[in-house]
């Protein structure tokens, strides 16, 4: 992730691939976490 305050990290953070990359990252881990 990044902080909104930093100019690059906003830039990056708006993106939507870095915005698809991180909800496809949080949703494998919720689904291994409910898998054991």
């Amino acid at each position: 992730l990044g902080y909104l305050n930093n100019p690059d990290d906003n830039k990056l953070i708006e993106s939507t691939e870095y915005q698809e990359n991180i909800a496809k990252s949080i949703a494998s881990a919720l689904k291994e976490y409910f898998q054991q």
